[in-house]
C-alpha cells in the first residue's frame, strides 16, 4: 500500500511503536507524514469494477461500494480512491491497538466458554485467516425492534454421506 522511502519496500503498522515499519530496511515513518506513491487503477466491465493491486498488478473485483479490498494474489491491502472521492473522509483514522496474536487469543478464551461450538471454529487454520480492518463509527448504527429469527445450515462430510443440519437462529 505504502513504499518505504528508504528501499521501496511495502510499509505496514506496527502497533508496538504506532510507526510505518519498512521489514526490508527496517526504517520506521510517521503514518501522518507518509505520501502514497500510488493507487489502484480503476476500469469497467460487465457488471464489476476491476481494479489494478499496485503490488503485484493482479486483478481486484469489486461489485459493492467497498472502499478498501484485499489482493486474492498476494494478499495486500489497497484503498479503492474513485470509490471516497467526494465522500467525507474521517479526520483521523485510530490505529490498531492489538495484535492479531491478541485477537486470537481473546477469540479462542470466547470459543472455548462456549458449549455447542463447531469444531472449524477453534480450527487454527481457521484462526490464522484473521485480518484487521477500519470501520468507521457510522457505519453501524442501527436500531431493531422485535425479535430476529433466521434459517441456518450447516453440511459435512462423514466417510460417503453428506450430513446438513438445519438450524433455527433467533
Amino acid at each position: 500500500m505504502y513504499q518505504c522511502p528508504n528501499c521501496g519496500a511495502a510499509l505496514r503498522f506496527d502497533i508496538p511503536s504506532q510507526q510505518m515499519k519498512c521489514d526490508n530496511c527496517g526504517g520506521m515513518q510517521d503514518p501522518y507524514e507518509i505520501e502514497k506513491a500510488s493507487d489502484a487503477e480503476e476500469r469497467q466491465e460487465y457488471d464489476v469494477t476491476v481494479f489494478t493491486c499496485p503490488q503485484c498488478g493482479g486483478e481486484v473485483m469489486s461489485t459493492d461500494t467497498a472502499a478498501a479490498s484485499f489482493c486474492s494474489y498476494c494478499g495486500a491491502s489497497t484503498i479503492l480512491n474513485s470509490r471516497i472521492e467526494g465522500e467525507k473522509k474521517p479526520s483521523f483514522i485510530i490505529p490498531f491497538q492489538k495484535t492479531k496474536d491478541d485477537c486470537k487469543a481473546a477469540y479462542k478464551k470466547m470459543v472455548a466458554r462456549t458449549l455447542f461450538a463447531p469444531r472449524e471454529l477453534t480450527d487454527p487454520q481457521y484462526l490464522d485467516k484473521f485480518r484487521g480492518f477500519y470501520m468507521p463509527y457510522w457505519v453501524y448504527v442501527a436500531d431493531h425492534k422485535g425479535p430476529v429469527l433466521t434459517k441456518g445450515e450447516r453440511s459435512y462430510r462423514r466417510g460417503n454421506y453428506i450430513y446438513t443440519d438445519h438450524y433455527n437462529l433467533s
